[in-house]
């Protein structure tokens, strides 16, 4: 089990790899295309955010915000705006919606944020002060456990979460 969430932490899982090479493509279809933009911000007022390899945690703040932003950008892929839209015929905006509706792709989301939550946890709680080296002990079993609990991960792909 230690083995397979260092590997998850890594990213050198394939399925982790490949869903966070979507989700980046995601961020990026919506975040560069104007008119995409405009469509999702009127289904949601939170913002997607971008990818950053100098941010702290970047991709747990990625993909977290993306589970956050799902219904919103799944109306916006559905929607009679994105029907109407010029570009909406395009393979690479075909691809984006079917990536938006695709449930395994949003299960692979909520695996990859199970294992890495409590690590992001424990990376955080150093980053504060007071923490000691007790405490930290303390939130690496705590982050181990709760890794272990929730959910089942494999090398090969994700199974379905616990929680």
């Amino acid at each position: 089990m230690m083995y397979v969430w260092m590997f998850l932490f890594a990213g050198k899982l394939s399925w982790v790899k490949a869903c966070t090479q979507k989700a980046s493509s995601m961020v990026t279809f919506f975040t560069q295309k104007g008119k995409v933009l405009s469509m999702f911000r009127e289904h949601s007022k939170l913002k997607i955010k971008k990818p950053a390899t100098t941010r702290f945690a970047y991709m747990w703040i990625v993909l977290s915000r993306l589970l956050e932003v799902r219904i919103p950008l799944r109306q916006t892929v559905v929607s009679l705006l994105w029907n109407d839209w010029d570009e909406s015929s395009l393979e690479e905006s075909k691809s984006m919606q079917r990536l938006c509706l695709d449930e395994e792709f949003w299960e692979n989301v909520k695996a990859v944020l199970n294992i890495l939550t409590p690590i992001y946890r424990v990376l955080r709680m150093t980053d504060c002060e007071g923490a000691t080296l007790g405490l930290l002990i303390h939130m690496m079993r705590r982050a181990i456990d709760d890794i272990r609990a929730a959910t089942l991960v494999t090398t090969g792909k994700p199974m379905r979460c616990l929680r």
